[in-house]
């Protein structure tokens, strides 16, 4: 192992992994771990953001559930469960409907022109269609199978064109959007949120409501709040495989790398295809759920649910994909936990299910709050 001995290191990116640190002093640096095999003897950190990653980031996840078991203050806890209903919440006061991805998401500032024609089947055969967007793209993705070229392409498609749509949503304020209000008066006794979204909405309302929070089964540091994303995220990636230059990545077909973590690209790269756009399109079935990243995300759901009051269940309709998802995390919720609903009418199967497990559950209105 190498050893590094009365160092100063200032203002740098540090990877302590591999390396014996003795008498060393880091000031205002990022200290990244990612292995755990160290070793630090007498070191001063001054001003230093730990980050997290890899087998470093699953274990700072776990300590943080053991401590949240053993807190007796934080049993009256609850997790959130979001879909497209939460997103359309917030951006239809400005024109945008995030259901019709093939439409622009009904803006004029939306424009695919960019990198539309390195996609020429989605260009032929799902733009310009008079069909509901969803529509088309499940007639889509039974046409080709998981892996294929023209699957591949649909998935690259709903990474970049959801990345310009968060890209316009992220001119708008949200700090007195109703929702991050509840998040802020909530913040101590919000464990968990789940959300089906590809978009980063509820991550943005997290911290317009001061609210840390970590991605489970990616490399993003520890934080208060667990956000399980199964479905996929606009910033995820697995960039353990090297494509280069970005470009080149339109003509690979990438897909289901069994990878432990995936990572979080940073803003100034959305514009950039990705080497695997691991997204779930709409009207089909998680078939990402035994990859290590995602599994991770159910197991850490297993460890918490014991100590959940209550799932608030934000714009999900139930639908019959994502029903074995949301039964999962129904099934885990105690006999005692409390179930609700945004909806005024909400799904007669959901309600079924609800009660078939003993569960008790309320609903509320689309602009009401649940308490």
């Amino acid at each position: 192992m190498e050893k590094v001995v009365n160092k100063t290191f200032q203002n740098e990116r540090i990877l302590l992994d591999g390396t014996s640190w003795n008498t060393c002093i880091f000031r205002d640096c990022e200290i990244v771990i990612s292995t755990g095999v160290i070793e630090v003897h007498s070191c001063e950190f001054i001003g230093c953001h730990l980050n997290l990653e890899g087998n470093a980031a699953n274990i700072g996840q776990m300590i943080n559930l053991f401590s949240a078991q053993n807190n007796p203050a934080t049993t009256n806890k609850f997790a959130l469960l979001v879909g497209n209903g939460f997103t359309l919440d917030f951006v239809t006061q400005y024109g945008l409907d995030s259901s019709f991805p093939l439409k622009n998401f009904y803006s004029m500032d939306i424009n695919y022109s960019d990198f539309i024609d390195y996609l020429p089947t989605i260009k032929d055969e799902l733009l310009g269609q008079d069909l509901n967007d969803f529509g088309c793209i499940s007639k889509y993705a039974s046409k080709y199978e998981v892996g294929s070229f023209e699957e591949s392409q649909l998935r690259r498609f709903l990474a970049m064109s959801y990345s310009l749509f968060q890209l316009k949503v992220n001119q708008y304020d949200m700090s007195d959007w109703k929702w991050v209000k509840w998040l802020r008066q909530n913040k101590n006794e919000l464990a968990c949120a789940i959300s089906f979204n590809y978009d980063v909405l509820l991550e943005n309302a997290l911290n317009s409501a001061e609210l840390s929070y970590s991605r489970v089964g990616t490399n993003e540091s520890s934080g208060k709040v667990l956000v399980l994303k199964p479905h996929g995220s606009i910033d995820f990636d697995v960039t353990q495989i090297a494509i280069e230059p970005p470009t080149s990545r339109w003509g690979v077909t990438t897909t289901l790398n069994n990878v432990p973590n995936v990572e979080v690209i940073q803003k100034s790269d959305w514009n950039l295809p990705r080497v695997e756009a691991d997204i779930i399109p709409p009207s089909m079935e998680n078939y990402q759920r035994h990859l290590q990243w995602v599994d991770s995300m159910y197991r850490c759901y297993e460890t918490i649910s014991n100590q959940l009051n209550a799932l608030v269940i934000v714009g999900s309709s139930y639908w019959e994909v994502d029903r074995k998802e949301i039964d999962f995390f129904l099934e885990k919720l105690p006999i005692t936990a409390k179930v609700y609903i945004m909806n005024p009418t909400p799904s007669e199967p959901l309600i079924e299910k609800i009660e078939s497990l003993g569960l008790s559950w309320i609903n509320f209105n689309f602009d009401e709050l649940p308490w």
